[in-house]
């Protein structure tokens, strides 16, 4: 059997529990005092004598505290999405009232271009 908890104090701490036989514990305890992550730093490791749930009620607990953690990470997501979306459409109406008032100033600019050119020409037959 097998138990892993995460428990924060001052400090990341793991609490490690496995069951099995004295050989197969003393063998995991060495292993565990010299392969761990390169950022960890393990100080003790010590033996325990009591009760070691089943690895299938730990993966269960495990699972469910990780769906926890996607959840609230998901909001997050969905929060920051929500924020893009209005500033989208803030941004499209401003433009579109930019364009709307360029295209209008386009018009006139032509618009007088054209009178122009009109009244050179009447003036010119």
């Amino acid at each position: 059997m097998f138990r892993a908890v995460n428990i924060v104090n001052d400090k990341q701490i793991v609490e490690v529990f496995v069951e099995g036989e004295d050989d197969s514990i003393e063998e995991f305890c060495e292993f565990v005092k010299t392969n761990f992550p390169p950022d960890a730093v393990v100080d003790e490791v010590e033996g325990y004598r009591g009760y070691v749930p089943k690895i299938e009620a730990f993966a269960l607990v495990f699972n469910i505290g990780q769906t926890r953690k996607f959840i609230e990470e998901a909001k997050k997501v969905r929060n920051v999405k929500d924020t893009i979306k209005e500033e989208s459409e803030q941004t499209r109406t401003h433009l579109a009232g930019v364009i709307r008032e360029e295209l209008e100033k386009t018009r006139q600019y032509l618009g007088s271009k054209i009178d122009e050119s009109t009244s050179a020409t009447k003036s010119m037959i």
